[in-house]
């Protein structure tokens, strides 16, 4: 266990952050650069591994004899994006509190975030845009067809506003989305111009100000491994943890937050919900996430809580050698607005059957959502007809952001080539000899590209209605190219256990929630529902941020 104060955090193991402003995605937004760095801190395979490994240890740890006390009011397990969020609420709140971090780092996907979606917030208001909590519960209800917990929504969007404010408050750099930054064109503007900016040190604030003017402690390299029953049965009376030296030690608390992350990487439950496509689906873009193995979920359940998963989440897709293995320092090599992003282009399966319609490239939720029915990975394919045309009018990517430069028509080009001398793109001179070398079956792909040309020269895709003004391009110009994608599941699984809209805890078989135990982030489940991730930017966060802070608020007033 590392116990640090302000002075020491800061001098020492800090918030994660270093991905620039604009730097990421959607959701939780995890950014491209960031993800490829962290992937490639060692053998993607062994990380992942150790995350498998990490769900096994903990589901056998054993509680020591004799081991030390402690007391404090309020234990935030966790100290990801909604457990900083709870950790500085419960401490402005009045209550002793600390936070517990399994990691050296404290943060979590926020360190890799872009957009945090509200309504309502001063600088939202300042800047025109009226977009109310209603509209948003609207696309969240709508999205998910009534099956995630809607008063748990109503409760968290109709908060968004003021969290907004107080982050701000507490120093967090937060600005309004830019009218001129498009990262996701095939959404309507609401869903991507409701969210707010992330500034360049993301959440360090918090932590700052947690551990300095509010006195809170961080302790880092400790895992905590087992609740403490209560006096009844809807209590909690603290937690065990245990240091990364091996020794335990017993925290007394008068209140317990779960925000502890999901599952990713390897372990058994991410495994099991994928099973669809656990070929690709081990790989997490993020390199944070990859650690995560439900350790909150776990906690709750040994004393009845009630797990609620409601979906992976897709989220991307990324480049992938020709194998199929993820690509991650080919994705950092190419610019944001990519081939992989071209709604102009076409898509296939491993049979080269087009199977969608490829505009959903404009949403960071579709597209993952799309390969992954597919089994995870599809082929991008284009010829000397795009490049050429790329070369004098520049890539039809319709991206604009001074973050996510699109790259000139020459520099395109050699990008490519520099790919296919790679062994990285297939180049060839007959769709027969791509199919072959893709795998593909022949005549189907063939004739599912003579399918298209026919609907770009009719105007109309009477496959999957594509927008005719993505049909840009007939494939009919030697050579021939194919680029490999795989879908990727960058946060984990979306839910945790059940909570009610106080982010209380839901007690499986009584059906009551716990008197003192919360869960927060992806600990808890009901904002999002069943299916796929959600077509809003920013909610990951935004769930994360409200939930955090509401559920520090709550434990701290119980603690009076």
């Amino acid at each position: 266990m590392v116990a640090v104060n302000r002075r020491q955090f800061l001098g020492g193991a800090g918030l994660m952050v270093g991905a620039g402003a604009l730097a990421a995605l959607t959701g939780c937004s995890p950014s491209e650069p960031a993800s490829v760095q962290a992937s490639t801190q060692g053998d993607g395979e062994s990380v992942l591994s150790s995350a498998a490994r990490a769900e096994v240890e903990f589901k056998s740890i054993e509680v020591q004899d004799g081991i030390e006390e402690l007391n404090y009011d309020v234990v935030v397990v966790g100290g990801g994006t909604s457990g900083c969020c709870a950790s500085l609420a419960s401490a402005q709140g009045g209550a002793k509190t600390v936070m517990i971090e399994k990691t050296d780092m404290t943060g979590g996907l926020s360190s890799v975030s872009v957009h945090i979606s509200a309504a309502g917030a001063q600088i939202q208001k300042e800047a025109g845009r009226n977009h109310s909590s209603d509209d948003l519960f609207a696309i969240v209800r709508d999205w998910y067809h009534g099956t995630n917990n809607l008063s748990l929504v109503r409760e968290i969007l109709n908060n968004s506003g003021e969290t907004i404010d107080w982050l701000i408050e507490n120093g967090v750099g937060l600005t309004v989305w830019p009218n001129e930054v498009v990262l996701q064109p095939l959404l309507d503007r609401i869903r991507e111009q409701s969210a707010t900016a992330l500034p360049d040190d993301k959440l360090q604030a918090l932590v700052t100000a947690f551990t300095g003017e509010w006195n809170g402690e961080v302790m880092t390299s400790t895992r905590v491994i087992k609740l403490l029953p209560g006096e009844d049965e809807l209590s909690v009376a603290g937690v065990i943890a245990e240091r990364s030296d091996g020794s335990q030690v017993k925290i007394n608390a008068r209140a317990v937050i779960l925000s502890a992350g999901s599952w990713s990487g390897e372990t058994d439950y991410f495994k099991s919900i994928l099973a669809h496509t656990d070929k690709y689906m081990i790989h997490s873009g993020t390199g944070v996430s990859v650690d995560n193995t439900g350790d909150g979920i776990y906690l709750a359940e040994q004393i009845g809580g009630w797990r609620w998963i409601s979906c992976p989440f897709w989220h991307q897709i990324d480049f992938a050698d020709l194998d199929g293995a993820p690509n991650v320092e080919m994705t950092n090599r190419y610019d944001f607005p990519s081939l992989r992003y071209d709604p102009n282009l076409i898509w296939v399966n491993a049979e080269g059957t087009r199977f969608a319609d490829e505009g959903v490239a404009g949403s960071f939720a579709q597209r993952g959502a799309v390969a992954s029915c597919q089994g995870g990975d599809l082929w991008v394919i284009f010829d000397q007809g795009v490049l050429d045309d790329i070369q004098k009018n520049g890539s039809k990517a319709s991206v604009t952001s001074d973050q996510y430069r699109i790259p000139s028509g020459d520099e395109y080009l050699q990008k490519v080539a520099d790919s296919v001398e790679a062994g990285e793109i297939y180049k060839v001179d007959t769709l027969e000899e791509l199919a072959e070398r893709c795998g593909f079956l022949t005549e189907e792909f063939v004739q599912n590209i003579e399918d298209y040309n026919a609907s770009v020269d009719a105007g109309y895709d009477a496959y999957y209605l594509k927008d005719p003004k993505f049909l840009t391009y007939k494939f009919e110009n030697p050579p021939y190219y194919a680029q490999r994608m795989v879908a990727n599941n960058e946060g984990g699984a979306i839910g945790g256990v059940r909570v009610n809209r106080e982010l209380r805890v839901y007690n499986r078989d009584l059906g009551h929630a716990f008197t003192n135990l919360f869960a927060t982030g992806l600990n808890a489940s009901g904002y999002f529902g069943l299916g796929t991730y959600i077509d809003l930017a920013g909610q990951t966060m935004c769930f994360a941020v409200n939930s955090g802070r509401l559920a520090g608020e709550h434990a701290a007033k119980l603690v009076k």
